[in-house]
């Protein structure tokens, strides 16, 4: 396997981190990977106009990141 990274993510948000924490101690200290594999997949199976809305309501959301992270089409 190649030593460079495919898909990389910026530091998420301290609201996210604290709720993905939170998730992990509710389900018995599941894996951060498998909290976010089982919410990436309920995303996708999401209607496209319910996930838009989501993605409306993160972009809006204050983030103690000091950047814009924009999601690729």
């Amino acid at each position: 396997m190649s030593s460079q990274h495919l898909f990389r993510i910026p530091p998420l948000d301290k609201p996210v981190y604290k709720l993905l924490q939170g998730l992990r101690i509710a389900h018995r200290d599941a894996s951060q990977r498998e909290v976010i594999q089982a919410a990436l997949i309920v995303f996708g199976e999401l209607p496209p106009a319910r996930r838009q809305w989501y993605l409306e309501m993160v972009r809006l959301a204050p983030s103690d990141q000091p950047e814009v992270y924009p999601i690729a089409p």
